[in-house]
């Protein structure tokens, strides 16, 4: 991921937090668009945290 100021919208469908859930908008300073794998490494990431801390709390 580039250097930079982003703006991003994440929309979550469902509160299991899998990729068909996940919904990530990014722009970049001044409202330009981001590269497509910029934004699944958002999503990748993201979806990443979110099965760390459910092992570490026991949910999995």
């Amino acid at each position: 991921m580039a250097g930079g100021p982003y703006r991003a919208t994440i929309k979550v469908s469902d509160p299991a937090l899998d990729a068909r859930s996940l919904k990530v908008s990014l722009q970049g300073a001044g409202g330009s668009a981001v590269a497509p794998d910029t934004v699944r490494a958002v999503e990748d990431a993201i979806l990443t945290r979110a099965r760390q801390l459910r092992v570490r709390d026991g949910q999995m």
